[in-house]
């Protein structure tokens, strides 16, 4: 195409004939521009102009091709931070700063029994019991919104089934360029721990009630045996 266009302008000039005139209407004897010369000069300076608009247009291509895989490169690595956060074996969660969560583990939506579907959009607290999503709204959302950071928080969640989790809270403010972006927070269950204190507890109250009975018991067979001797009877014997 560059060499047609050359041929163009080379045929267009060799073919034309330049005069040149004085005011007053004779011809001055200054030598001009041969149109052989004046076509090739014409025809180098269009093929100098085809091959940089050429070179410019493989190095755009270049750094066209360059971008794209440095976009290819970023949207494989933001996949893969993806899945990993999403595989990773710890309840994780990420809220907006208004509290509605964003992303999620696997692992958290199994704690909790929802399908993703079922979380995404939806504020932290619309799974919390209505004493903690209170405490919450009220203590460590203000925290976070700070810049502090919450560790170990406790906390009551419900599960899907209705199950009540005890859990406890680390959450902790993401910021970039000195602004803040998200909340990024964990879940760690604890249930089965505070049943087991509790049924320690219960277990330790009831031993401590059937001392306490036995020894009552203890005093009052005392007592009578006492009584019965003052009595001048002989109190009686187990056979």
């Amino acid at each position: 195409m560059g060499f047609a266009i050359c041929g163009m302008h080379y045929t267009g000039m060799a073919a034309a004939t330049f005069s040149a005139y004085g005011g007053s209407g004779h011809t001055h004897g200054a030598p001009g521009w041969r149109r052989t010369d004046l076509a090739l000069a014409i025809a180098g300076i269009t093929f100098v102009i085809l091959l940089l608009a050429l070179a410019a247009s493989h190095v755009d291509k270049r750094f066209s091709g360059l971008a794209e895989r440095e976009t290819e490169l970023l949207r494989e690595n933001e996949e893969q931070l993806i899945r990993l956060y999403r595989e990773t074996p710890v309840p994780l969660h990420a809220t907006n700063l208004d509290g509605r969560i964003e992303q999620v583990s696997d692992i958290w939506l199994t704690l909790l029994g929802l399908t993703r579907e079922e979380a995404l959009g939806h504020r932290l607290t619309d799974f919390m019991t209505d004493e903690s999503r209170q405490r919450y709204d009220e203590v460590t959302s203000p925290d976070l919104r700070a810049g502090k950071d919450i560790l170990e928080a406790e906390y009551q969640f419900v599960r899907k089934s209705g199950q009540i989790l005890d859990v406890l809270l680390n959450a902790h403010q993401e910021r970039a360029d000195n602004k803040p972006l998200r909340i990024l927070g964990g879940l760690i269950d604890v249930t089965a721990r505070k049943r087991a204190e509790e049924a320690l507890r219960l277990s330790q109250r009831m031993e401590a009630v059937g001392q306490l009975t036995g020894g009552v018991a203890h005093d009052f067979q005392q007592s009578a045996d006492g009584r019965q001797r003052c009595s001048g009877k002989d109190p009686p014997h187990d056979q």
